[in-house]
């Protein structure tokens, strides 16, 4: 790499930019690793800042994320870029130094806006999140400077990252809320909320709801921190069950290698078409007991962002969900990549039960609805620790 004259006249290859320790064999480097060791070549030179200046201005509006930063020249730790992406923190890493040298005045002020305003917004791979954030994923919402990473995870495994931090904007079950309320705060929007309707709890045969407590029962369960389990607990207690990624647990149940299945998901309306039987609509049970919609899952934002940046975040996930309920056809569309071939009419059905006014906003009976799941749960000893639960106010 040879760059006009003077100061960058002589070949710049890999090994001098970063220097061979770092380079390691079969190693990548992305375009905005590139730029920022290009970055802070120019400033170790120390002949005037007015090149590095020209030369940042080259990268325009290049967005880096500080968590996919490779320690240049420091060490031997070397990540590739598929590498880093399975290990984030959560926690933007220090670059060693404010800004390359060289850099001062506006041309620094962009390297920060640049540097720290990479975002991960975490969801699951299912039709109605796809649905609820097209307008993000598709950039048809200003995202007011920032640059938002969709990062699609089962429920399951989101909700133990929040024990971690890891992202910044998580989806989450509510059951697992108390374990990172003091990390996340409730988005009031992007809520799968059901009125009258809910997880299933499916058979081969039709049983007695009743027969789930039997002690040579064992339930197939999404996980032990969704809402879900939260639920079947409260209304089962001494229901026994086990763990199987939910988009197995209708196959588990079909196989017989369980008798029972607890069902998330496309699975609420396509359980009948694998030759199964309903036994019980938790979500119906619990407007029974509650008079309430029962609250499965909602976006977290993490508070150490501050109120400025957890305020902005909230309102671009609500414009999000807004822009697509404007666009239904297209949003829907882009839904349907994330249906697992569910028919279209099935999934736009799906798709209305789970994104809606109330993923707009939660509204007052959505806050109380997640309340009385959240205190219910600790009552009966499945939730250690009660919490009040904390909406950002936006």
């Amino acid at each position: 790499m040879r760059f006009g004259h003077g100061q960058l006249s002589q070949p710049l290859g890999p090994r001098r930019l970063f220097g061979g320790q770092v380079l390691g064999a079969g190693h990548r480097l992305g375009l905005a690793q590139v730029a920022l060791g290009l970055l802070e070549h120019v400033g170790s030179l120390g002949r005037g800042s007015g090149l590095a200046r020209r030369f940042h201005g080259l990268l325009g509006r290049a967005q880096v994320d500080p968590r996919s930063r490779l320690d240049l020249g420091r060490s031997a730790r070397a990540h590739g870029e598929g590498q880093q992406s399975q290990h984030r923190t959560g926690e933007p890493r220090d670059h060693g130094r404010s800004v390359p040298r060289g850099l001062e005045g506006p041309a620094a002020a962009h390297y920060h806006r640049v540097v720290a305003r990479k975002l991960s917004l975490a969801h699951s791979p299912d039709s109605d999140d796809a649905f609820m954030f097209y307008g993000l994923a598709r950039g048809k919402v200003p995202t007011e400077g920032l640059e938002i990473v969709h990062v699609l995870r089962d429920i399951e495994s989101l909700n133990h990252q929040a024990r971690e931090g890891v992202h910044e904007v998580t989806a989450l079950s509510f059951h697992a809320y108390p374990y990172v309320a003091e990390r996340y705060a409730l988005m009031p929007c992007g809520g799968s909320i059901g009125d009258g309707y809910g997880p299933l709890i499916v058979a081969r045969e039709a049983k007695d709801p009743e027969d789930l407590q039997h002690p040579g029962v064992v339930v197939a369960v999404p996980g032990t921190l969704t809402t879900a389990y939260l639920a079947l607990k409260l209304f089962a207690p001494a229901t026994r069950t086990r763990v199987v990624a939910f988009d197995r647990i209708l196959d588990e149940v079909r196989a017989g290698r369980a008798e029972a299945g607890l069902v998330i998901h496309e699975g609420q309306l396509t359980f009948a078409g694998q030759g199964l039987h309903k036994i019980l609509d938790l979500g119906a049970w619990w407007k029974q007991q509650t008079g309430l919609p029962l609250p499965l899952g909602g976006n977290a934002v993490r508070r150490d962002l501050g109120p400025d940046l957890v305020a902005r975040l909230t309102r671009l996930v609500r414009d999000s969900v807004r822009y697509s309920l404007a666009h239904r056809p297209e949003a829907l569309e882009y839904a349907l990549g994330f249906a697992r071939g569910m028919d279209p009419k099935i999934a736009d059905r799906f798709v209305g039960m789970w994104v809606n006014d109330m993923t707009v906003d939660c509204g007052d009976r959505g806050r109380r609805a997640v309340q009385e799941l959240l205190d219910r749960g600790h009552a009966a000893g499945l939730i250690p620790t009660r919490v009040a639960v904390d909406f950002v106010p936006a």
